[in-house]
């Protein structure tokens, strides 16, 4: 966070998991390097992201150029399409 910090020049406040991975010890370290925050690529029903170092997203990728599809996953229907995946 430091080195991307001073690099960059800006404050970096949130961070996302590489490929959405990650585990209790991994959300630890990411809180003690004073992130407010971290995204994951789990889906699930519930919306309400109470845990700010869990916060689902839609994963988008380079092979994502239908415009049909990028509405489906931005509506929430993405996810019922979707086999639930869950963290640990």
């Amino acid at each position: 966070k430091r080195i991307l910090e001073q690099e960059l020049g800006v404050p970096i406040d949130h961070f996302t998991y590489p490929i959405g991975g990650f585990n209790r010890e991994i959300q630890e370290i990411v809180k003690k390097a004073g992130y407010q925050s971290a995204c994951t690529t789990n889906r699930g029903y519930e919306r309400s992201n109470k845990d700010l170092y869990a916060l689902r997203r839609i994963r988008l990728s380079n092979d994502n150029t239908s415009d049909f599809l990028l509405r489906v996953k931005l509506s929430g229907y993405y996810n019922l399409t979707r086999k639930l995946k869950f963290p640990h």
